[in-house]
């Protein structure tokens, strides 16, 4: 039986002659005798009674016919949706991050995002936190990872992770030959830094204006040895006594060397920066697929808390949000 079958039946049903439904439908008459026959048949049941006055359902014609009216018009809805799909404008997200965050966390959730919602196109831009934030605000982004605080009065924001600033040192640094007791939580004070050279990102990014604007503030000389956005590039340097590189404690997890580019890693956290990092964006756009890639962070995140949802001491944190 075919969806053609049951509209054949529904117009002998609607009226109530199989000549006059021949009519309308423009097919020969002895086709839609055949048609009734064959599936009268194929049902074991009689869908109509012949009377001088025209066709007649029977108990088992009507609910036939009631029953394929749903099925056809289920066809036609499901045809209209998957039209519409195909029809639809390619729907893109633009998201922002720094350099760091675009390859571990971003790069591990858009596949899952993407399989998920499949007219999706996700676009990627590593940017500066001042720029994604004001990218943000024109409406150039929909959605940028960012540290609190942000511009309240045009953003809204999911909170993800918290992250402290370390040290990356060489074990060649005089620096790293100092003791701490646990206590002390391996806090260095920030007038041991005098003099040191310092691996730095460039000029615009977030992170080095926050250590710069320490350093300055506290009047400890230093000079700067290299400059460079790449991560992994400026840990290696580290390692190899090249200056003082910065890491978020996050990122140490992540970075993978061999034993002789490994720097060690130290907290400083009575003067080096550490914030909350969110997933922001515009108020007026809070669109679904926003708020779904919202939710792909958090649980990716979540999935990951031996690395993400931490406290600055290295135990697990209990995160509610």
């Amino acid at each position: 039986m075919e969806f053609r079958d049951m509209n054949y039946i529904i117009n002998m049903a609607k009226y109530q002659s199989i000549s006059l439904a021949a009519k309308e439908l423009y097919i020969p008459q002895p086709t839609l005798s055949n048609v009734l026959k064959r599936v009268e048949e194929e049902l074991g049941q009689r869908l109509f009674i012949r009377t001088k006055s025209g066709l007649e359902l029977t108990a088992v014609g009507a609910r036939f016919v009631e029953l394929s009216s749903q099925i056809i018009e289920m066809k036609e809805y499901i045809l209209d949706e998957l039209h519409t799909i195909s029809n639809q404008e390619f729907s893109t997200l633009t998201v922002g991050a720094p350099s760091m965050w675009c390859a571990n966390l971003l790069a591990h959730v858009i596949p899952d995002f993407i399989n998920e919602n499949p007219g999706v196109k996700v676009v990627v831009w590593e940017k500066s936190m001042h720029q994604m934030e004001q990218d943000l605000i024109e409406g150039k982004l929909d959605l940028a990872l960012l540290h609190i605080p942000i511009n309240l009065d045009y953003l809204e924001y999911e909170e993800l992770f918290d992250e402290q600033i370390m040290l990356a040192i060489s074990p060649q640094n005089p620096i790293s030959r100092l003791s701490w007791s646990k206590k002390e939580s391996q806090a260095i004070s920030i007038k041991r830094l005098a003099g040191q050279s310092m691996i730095f990102t460039n000029a615009e990014r977030f992170i080095r204006q926050n250590i710069e604007f320490v350093l300055r503030n506290n009047n400890v000389p230093y000079k700067i040895s290299v400059t460079t956005d790449n991560l992994n590039a400026s840990l290696i340097m580290a390692a190899q006594n090249a200056g003082i590189a910065f890491v978020s404690d996050r990122q140490v997890s992540f970075y993978n060397a061999g034993p002789s580019q490994s720097p060690l890693f130290l907290h400083a956290d009575s003067f080096l920066p550490k914030w909350t990092v969110v997933a922001a964006t515009r108020r007026e756009e809070m669109r679904d697929g926003v708020l779904r890639f919202q939710s792909a962070l958090k649980k990716h995140i979540q999935h990951h808390r031996d690395i993400f949802l931490l406290d600055y001491s290295g135990n697990q944190k209990s995160h509610n949000k």
